[in-house]
């Protein structure tokens, strides 16, 4: 299973991320902090992880992701609730590879995460 980190003060948007992605053979592991994400990295550097743009301190956390051991092999989207070219160019700056919209959708995560999304399947159907 691919191993992916939700980072996301809100209970209920971890837990629709999760929802989306569990049946596309996706380990989701959630975080409701940047401390508690930065803690998870340590012990085990998620292939890919959602981080939402409204957390304080969200750029700094891709930052430090990227500045870790293996913390340029994961997929890092970040997650906004209305496409803004500026937040988008800081986030790109700081480390992130895409983005995501919220509410989270199907459609959005699956587009984001496809080639993860084979990577998982594949997993899956070999385990």
């Amino acid at each position: 299973m691919i191993r992916l980190l939700v980072v996301d003060e809100n209970d209920a948007s971890r837990q629709s991320a999760a929802t989306i992605l569990k049946p596309f053979g996706f380990d989701v592991q959630m975080a409701d902090n940047p401390l508690t994400a930065l803690a998870a990295c340590g012990n085990e550097m998620p292939r890919a992880m959602i981080v939402d743009g409204r957390l304080g301190s969200a750029l700094e956390l891709i930052v430090s992701i990227r500045a870790m051991p293996q913390g340029r092999t994961v997929r890092i989207l970040y997650a906004l609730d209305k496409a803004d070219l500026r937040r988008l160019m800081e986030a790109k700056a700081a480390g992130a590879d895409d983005f995501v919209l919220k509410p989270f959708e199907q459609k959005g995560l699956a587009q984001a995460l496809a080639d993860l999304k084979l990577e998982a399947r594949q997993a899956f159907a070999v385990s």
